[in-house]
């Protein structure tokens, strides 16, 4: 059968689980809420952390999804997180995940990649949002970078 189920992560209430992801190759190294993109520079297809040029923002590095799909094959009794982290981003495409961001958090705000790799903001009136990783789901006055939820969306 198959293994990628809430046994594996019996330390988790199944109402933190909000997310369904999809492990992507990885580029570099990441953190849960890091916002991920097509590294344009490779030769080969991978991600690594978005930045304020990138041009294919794909989600947000999560570690609470729901289901996942992709990574490798898991033998019984493995974690899917610790099989496959070294090699995959876990990448949430839909559902709400917190996402590292600094500045002020609007509720229904749009989260752009900033110029600190991973990390988002909220974009100002007027400007692009077609690399967009969500809409923000609470008002937070902190301007510090730290994990705000998010409803995972493209801007486009």
């Amino acid at each position: 059968g198959d293994h990628r189920d809430l046994h594996s992560f019996p330390t988790r209430r199944s109402s933190d689980l909000n997310d369904y992801a999809e492990f992507f190759p990885r580029g570099d190294d990441t953190q849960r809420g890091d916002i991920i993109a097509l590294d344009e520079t490779s030769g080969k297809e991978q991600y690594s952390k978005a930045t304020s040029s990138s041009q294919c923002v794909v989600g947000v590095h999560t570690e609470d999804f729901a289901s996942i799909i992709g990574g490798r094959t898991l033998s019984p009794g493995d974690d899917i997180l610790k099989v496959n982290l070294p090699t995959y981003i876990p990448v949430a495409l839909a559902g709400r995940v917190p996402v590292r961001m600094y500045g002020k958090a609007k509720k229904g705000g749009w989260v752009i990649p900033s110029e600190m790799p991973g990390v988002g903001r909220m974009a100002l009136p007027g400007e692009n949002i077609t690399q967009a990783v969500g809409q923000i789901v609470k008002d937070n006055t902190a301007e510090n970078v730290r994990l705000v939820k998010i409803i995972v969306r493209s801007g486009r």
